[in-house]
């Protein structure tokens, strides 16, 4: 699994139960939202991922990426920060249910990294720690599909993922309430090697959905709409050629989710258009 898709999974998501079944629509105060029932926390991670009637659903983030040197008591703090380059993401998802219970999720995510004070794509960048000229082109990672249930991710030969663990159970959410608003957030720690690196590799995630306390109760609704935060706390990213030196970077992005894709921002539109023509309406068919 590499970086593109790793990241891609993190917000995939299947067609509920709920939906198919024509359960009735969830009522009452914000304590009657059942997150102790795994199949819910499933559903409700799917729900805000994806859309649960089976429509392709596009997922938007962008943000910036910083770069942080361990504590040192002559470090100054100019080389313990550093705003390094923003980030742009788009990941195209469908969904669908299995007869045993489980869910797929067929993906294609997109990545491109632009100047961080002027939001230009760029298609190398000069590491400010090392000062070398470094590539980074946009980045299209190949049509995925992966199956979850209960356990969380499965591998293709029917094991569970042993390489992330969330904080909790499986699709464990935080949450709180103020008014009609709810914030679910998780944490994903995860391990995985990816094909270009010959090390495995830690990350943090964090993610926040923002929704209204309605929608949530809405089990027939296939999507609830949402913006999503999104924290990453990784090593340095392979392409800058620093494995091994101290430090991590930390990307911080925010994002939302539309099912047309001239909704997308235009740069995100126009540079997928430029480097990979024709992908971005390419459907996401079932075999």
């Amino acid at each position: 699994m590499n970086d593109v898709d790793r990241r891609n999974f993190l917000l995939a998501g299947a067609v509920s139960a709920a939906v198919l079944s024509g359960d009735p629509v969830l009522a009452g105060s914000p304590s009657a939202l059942p997150f102790d029932d795994p199949g819910f926390r499933l559903r409700t991670w799917l729900r805000l991922t994806a859309d649960l009637g089976g429509r392709v659903l596009y997922t938007f983030l962008g943000g910036m990426v910083y770069g942080f040197r361990p504590q040192a008591d002559n470090l100054t703090l100019a080389d313990f920060g550093r705003r390094l380059y923003g980030y742009r993401s788009c990941v195209a998802r469908q969904v669908r249910a299995q007869p045993d219970g489980g869910y797929q999720v067929k993906s294609r995510g997109w990545f491109f990294y632009c100047h961080a004070e002027t939001g230009e794509y760029f298609r190398e960048f000069i590491n400010p720690y090392t000062q070398l000229r470094v590539e980074c082109p946009p980045r299209m990672g190949p049509v995925t599909t992966q199956t979850y249930d209960l356990q969380g991710l499965r591998r293709a030969n029917g094991a569970t993922a042993a390489d992330q663990t969330h904080l909790g159970p499986p699709y464990h959410f935080d949450h709180a309430v103020m008014g009609g608003n709810i914030w679910m957030r998780q944490n994903v720690f995860s391990r995985f090697k990816p094909a270009d690196t010959t090390w495995y590799k830690l990350e943090s995630d964090i993610l926040t959905y923002a929704a209204k306390l309605t929608d949530v109760h809405n089990t027939r609704l296939g999507h609830i709409p949402n913006t999503t935060t999104h924290n990453l706390v990784a090593e340095w990213q392979t392409w800058m050629n620093m494995h091994g030196s101290p430090g991590h970077i930390l990307f911080v992005g925010n994002g939302a989710h539309s099912f047309r894709p001239q909704d997308l921002p235009p740069e995100i539109q126009q540079t997928v258009t430029r480097e990979f023509p024709g992908t971005l309406l390419e459907p996401l068919s079932w075999t």
